[in-house]
């Protein structure tokens, strides 16, 4: 079936040089060795900046259909196999199932679209990527950071059963930097690995059959990948993932079309097979063979079931134009082999006879199916025959796939955002190969995509619109904006594009998005390229209902002139940056979990603003960047920077609140309480603290007026434990209030889950400080709930329960946490010890004093810049002690007392001016804030805190993963909060062992954690009207 030379011939040997030459210069993924990986990944996008006719205000957004996404992707796969350096194939190497995910401990990657009139730049930024070799995830092999990049190259309808993006299939091309290798050497592969691309990888990945349906689809908003990890070096291209390509385009699409139901189960014709980027080089570089690797993990179309379509028996061939028959290239592919998309990555790699190298390296290979009966078209030959008389061989080939002259992508990242007034320039590269060399003198033309953006011939200035390759193949454009140009803002919509709006309608858009096409200068004749000369690849025949995207087209969204603003200080709400929040709190409502976007109040929190200032700093590729869809021009991010420093309001008019409330008298102390009358709960109270047999050391010391050294840094990694402890309880109160209502109340929560973080971090400093080494990610350290007391022996008759919001649960429970030490009660003449929070911090104090007064030099090694600080500047919450001394440590624990419970039960304000936490809970137990009545003594009289039953989340107690069923809606909500909560538990650990500057990213991620928390409080539960809530348990096993 194929041609055979009886002696290795002259050209084979020049081949082979080239060959090895070339590979030294452009490694990839294609080559040994190699790791293949396959699962699923999540892409969270928001949905409704998707219709540029949602930006229109203040007309009320349009839903699409997934309003409320966080923009976060993630990756959970596993290794399914690997290629050594020899070519050998394996699933037997130890790292074969080893975890692959991708930021463990850190903020969610973004996924995120270039503009609403370009989609198809969807762009990965922030991901860092993780191997593990164990599934507890313990061991770290490979770590690296995920270049930014688009991950929908080559996208097309492959699953033609499916409608919507369960349809579609695409490829993204990117590469690993900063790498960190961990020790593994049981795997020959990372070792190999390791040894010949130390710096960086490269990484291929394939996206398909992403679920967009939430009504139908358990797995909403996840789809599946297959990826393979492999060599980078240094010039590589980022976007293309072979020297040459395989593709439909330039066939007889009649013919390459699938027409037959039994073939793959779609009625009437369907493209079968799309593209596939190879290489030809050398196995090693001293070897005389050679190998063909094609990827064809994008290429062939698949069933319903998502299993590869039974395309007939698929073989590589050369067309011989002298004979006019096809010579078959290797063996047969195994394609429909159980699991072999996910078990090789797609990878097909054959080994090359001499007479096949010298085809395929000098004619252009094509993708075949070999059958006995002739089919009918221009895509079909003979096989050619073998031997002395060359007969033909009685079989038949189908050409489905073909390479094609010149093959043209970008070098490197080709989407652009610019800012006119600065006059920038972009750079766009352009290699070009023929048959996988370089190509130089090839003249490339770059053409403005005139039916959307008619404008672009003044917005930029060209300095040649036809660009000759260099000696490397590439040809350089360089795109200056063009600053007397008027760039049209804001954008006009209407008419077919917005059909509720008359033509001409001006659609507040930040900016103009352009996209300029590539191919073959027309002068240089009528050879083909493999290129993006057209935005969208349409079936042109009539029968065809399938559609492709070029995806790598030059995209650039230039922001508008900033004069055209007339932004003048000093900034205002009102004025300046309240019409682009109000813009983004319709855009992506998930945000008003955090903030009110639209509301100056809830804007000018100090946590607010702090939490705005360090989103909106961040370096652009960071994954807690805001605003997340990267689409504010600079100078509008500069003006909401520059106000955020002095948030001036301007003017407004406020609406009437209604002061009616209801007092619940049964919850409430009907008296004032003060000097003269003790607050009438805390003999209730009480008998949750009651110690009749000591179980802690520190309840020892206390009663002995004694303790160690040992037994302080002890009671001090319980303080860590118990102030964690009240996290997920206060946490999920909090969530259960929804976005808008209980405003107060969700205030006065929020801001007691913020200072129990503080006291948190303040016990952990005073541990440092000490010498010790606080724990938190640790399954004997966190808490499970529901519980008997508290860490530490405090309160330990209190059961302790997750509860959505309601008085009854804030009395007896959060009340009961916080109540004041200072309250022991005499039973029969005897006084009992109350072991609560602030008798523990009390010993605490006495400890530290009692080794001083012992000549203990408790803090005489600096361990200052080993702590932690509070990463919001101007922070009203209380102040992060750094402890250098006895006086720092024992100020430290006073605030933590203070704030808790308030220096005595008779003071609930004490010095602070500002309520302890037990006041603040009481005052929404009686819908009334707390007032001083005279000097002494204090009732609840105030303003009315409302309440409103009918706005708390009807979330099931004690949450857990037990009762959720896998692969429904509900499961992976949970599972995605469980998934940012350990990502929290591994942030606060780094940031204890030695990294203080994580505490940030540590906030950053309880941020996310809170949009998740809304999630998880709002998706019911199967056949059930109660919602899944957030689930704290430390392990999560199926």
């Amino acid at each position: 079936m194929r041609m055979k030379a009886s002696t290795l011939s002259v050209s084979r040997w020049t081949w082979l040089v080239l060959l090895t030459f070339f590979s030294l210069a452009m490694s990839s993924y294609l080559d040994f060795p190699r790791i293949n990986f396959a699962g699923q990944f999540r892409a969270d996008v928001s949905t409704r900046n998707n219709d540029g006719c949602n930006y229109k205000l203040p007309t009320p957004p349009v839903n699409a259909w997934n309003p409320l996404g966080t923009g976060e992707f993630y990756i959970d796969a596993k290794v399914t196999s690997v290629v050594y350096k020899d070519g050998t194939y394996s699933t037997q190497d130890p790292i074969v199932n080893s975890p692959i995910v991708n930021n463990i401990n850190m903020p969610p990657a973004k996924l995120v679209d270039l503009d609403p009139d370009n989609q198809m730049k969807s762009t990965v930024y922030g991901l860092q990527m993780f191997m593990f070799s164990d599934a507890e995830k313990s061991n770290v092999v490979l770590e690296g950071k995920w270049i930014r990049h688009v991950i929908v190259h080559n996208i097309w309808t492959r699953v033609f059963q499916r409608g919507g993006d369960s349809s579609f299939s695409a490829n993204g091309f990117t590469r690993l930097e900063d790498i960190k290798w961990g020790e593994f050497n049981e795997s020959l592969a990372i070792n190999q690995l390791k040894e010949v691309s130390y710096q960086a990888l490269s990484v291929r990945t394939t996206h398909y059959s992403y679920m967009d349906n939430s009504a139908i689809d358990g797995n909403f908003t996840f789809g599946y990948i297959v990826g393979t990890i492999g060599l980078y070096k240094e010039g590589e291209p980022l976007n293309a993932g072979g020297e040459r390509q395989l593709s439909y385009r330039h066939l007889n699409l009649s013919s390459i079309a699938m027409a037959v139901k039994d073939k793959c189960g779609v009625e009437g014709p369907f493209i079968r097979a799309y593209k596939a980027p190879f290489q030809v080089k050398t196995q090693t570089v001293t070897s005389n063979t050679a190998v063909l690797s094609v990827d064809l993990s994008n290429a062939l179309a698949m069933q319903e079931d998502l299993a590869l379509c039974n395309l007939g028996q698929l073989q590589f061939a050369v067309v011989s134009q002298e004979r006019c028959c096809i010579d078959i290239i290797g063996q047969e592919i195994n394609y429909l082999e159980e699991g072999w998309l996910q078990n090789t990555g797609g990878i097909v790699d054959m080994k090359l006879e001499a007479s096949e190298l010298d085809m395929v390296v000098s004619m252009n290979l094509t993708l075949v199916v070999v059958s006995d009966e002739p089919t009918i078209g221009s895509n079909n030959y003979e096989i050619c025959g073998e031997g002395a008389m060359m007969m033909r061989s009685q079989q038949y080939a189908e050409i489905i796939l073909q390479e094609v002259q010149f093959f043209i992508r970008p070098l490197d990242y080709y989407v652009f955002r610019l800012q006119r007034t600065f006059q920038e320039t972009a750079t766009f590269e352009v290699l070009v190969t023929n048959l996988g060399k370089p190509e130089s003198g090839v003249p490339i033309t770059l053409i403005n995509d005139r039916d959307k953006k008619p404008s672009a011939d003044c917005a930029f200035e060209l300095e040649k619109s036809v660009v000759e390759t260099n000696s490397s193949g590439v040809a350089t454009f360089h795109l200056k904006l063009n600053a007397s140009c008027k760039i049209p803002y804001p954008r006009e919509y209407g008419g077919k594009i917005c059909s509720e709006y008359p033509t001409g309608t001006t659609i507040n858009i930040d900016g103009q998005s352009f996209e300029f096409l590539y191919n073959l200068d027309g002068k240089y004749g009528s050879a083909q390229s493999e290129n993006c000369s057209s935005d969208v690849e349409v079936i042109k025949d009539k029968n065809f209902f399938q559609i492709a995207f070029c995806s790598n087209a030059l995209s650039l969204l230039v922001h508008s002139d900033p004069l055209e603003f007339k932004y003048t200080e000093p900034y205002t709400w009102i004025d300046h940056v309240q019409p682009i929040f109000q813009q983004y709190y319709y855009l992506y409502p998930v945000m008003s979990s955090i903030l009110n976007l639209s509301d100056y109040s809830s804007v000018i929190q100090i946590q607010n603003l702090n939490l705005l200032k360090f989103a909106m700093s961040r370096p652009f590729d960071d994954p807690t960047y805001m605003p997340v869809t990267r689409d504010l021009s600079p100078l509008k991010q500069q003006v909401i920077l520059d106000w955020l420093d002095s948030p001036l309001l301007g003017r407004i008019t406020c609406q009437a609140v209604s002061d009616e409330v209801i007092l619940d008298v049964a919850l409430c102390p009907a008296n004032t309480f003060g000097s003269s009358f003790t607050h009438p709960s805390f003999l209730f109270y009480s008998g949750h603290a009651e110690i009749s047999n000591p179980t802690e050391q520190w309840q020892f010391d206390a009663m002995n007026n004694n303790c160690t050294l040992e037994s302080l840094k002890l009671q001090l990694q319980q303080a860590v434990e118990l102030e964690f402890a009240t996290i997920p309880l206060y946490m999920t109160t909090l969530y259960s209030i929804a976005p808008g209502c209980n405003t107060e109340a969700y205030g006065l929560i929020r801001s007691v889950l913020i200072q129990e973080m503080l006291h948190m971090s303040q016990s952990a400093n005073i541990l440092i400080a000490l010498g010790g080494r606080p724990v938190i990610d640790s399954d004997k350290k966190t808490p499970s709930y529901p519980t008997t007391g508290l860490p530490g022996g405090v309160l330990p008759n209190l059961n302790v329960t997750l509860h959505r919001a309601s008085r009854a649960h804030l009395r007896d429970t959060l009340m009961a946490i916080e109540f004041p030490h200072e309250t022991d009660v005499a039973v029969n003449g005897t006084v009992i010890m109350n072991a609560t929070i602030g008798l523990f911090y009390q010993q605490v104090n006495n400890c530290m004093s009692s080794l001083t007064d012992q000549g203990i030099d408790l803090f005489g090694v600096d361990t200052s810049q080993l702590q932690l600080r509070w990463p919001w500047p101007n922070n009203t919450n209380g102040e992060l002690h750094v402890i250098r001394s006895l006086k720092d440590a024992q100020e430290g624990v006073l605030e933590i007392i203070e704030q808790g419970e308030g220096a005595s039960p008779i003071d609930p304000d004490f010095t602070r001016n500002e309520l302890a936490h037990f006041y603040k809970f009481e005052e929404i137990v009686c819908s009334k804030a707390l007032v001083k009545v005279n000097d002494t003594h204090y009732a609840y009289e105030g303003d009315p805190i409302e309440f409103d039953t009918t706005g708390i989340y009807p979330m099931r107690d004690n949450p857990s993963k037990n009762g959720i069923k896998n692969g429904t809606q509900a499961y992976y909500e949970a599972r995605a909060f469980h998934r940012t909560y350990r990502n929290l538990l591994g942030k606060l650990q780094q940031a204890f062992d030695g990294e203080p500057e994580m505490l940030i990213e540590a906030v950053s991620i309880m941020e996310s954690l809170l949009v998740h928390a809304r999630r998880v409080m709002r998706t019911k539960l199967e056949n059930s009207d109660e919602t899944v809530g957030p689930v704290f348990d430390y392990e999560w096993k199926d």
